[in-house]
């Protein structure tokens, strides 16, 4: 049973080096190819920046328009993919015309379930 247990903690060693390399080899093909990762944030209240950039709009897996945001959260940049019919994405425009880059926001949900909502 010892001889187990010492093997799991290797393979859980091992599984977790991995995916940080795989992660960081991810991460870097996509900035060489001059893109950001998706957001993903937490669930509960996350401050982020909107990147004065125009958004750039796409059809997604689900088959809806989404407009593509530039962010930077946590010192990082990433896309943010906006339903373009959703409130989130007027507010959003409305946040650009006052130049009110810095927000607050709050996610709940998960997948296809999830909400964003803009602290006022």
């Amino acid at each position: 049973m010892e001889k187990m247990e010492k093997n799991n903690e290797k393979i859980d060693e091992w599984a977790k080096e991995e995916a940080k390399k795989i992660e960081a080899q991810r991460m870097q093909k996509l900035r060489e190819a001059g893109k950001n990762p998706f957001l993903k944030l937490p669930k509960g209240v996350s401050e982020i920046k909107l990147l004065p950039e125009i958004p750039t709009k796409r059809i997604n897996n689900f088959g809806r328009e989404v407009a593509d945001f530039q962010i930077e959260y946590n010192g990082e940049k990433y896309t943010w993919s906006v339903t373009v019919n959703s409130p989130l994405y007027r507010q959003l425009l409305e946040r650009f015309q006052t130049h009110s880059y810095t927000i607050k926001v709050i996610k709940s949900g998960e997948g296809k379930t999830t909400r964003y909502d803009i602290m006022e």
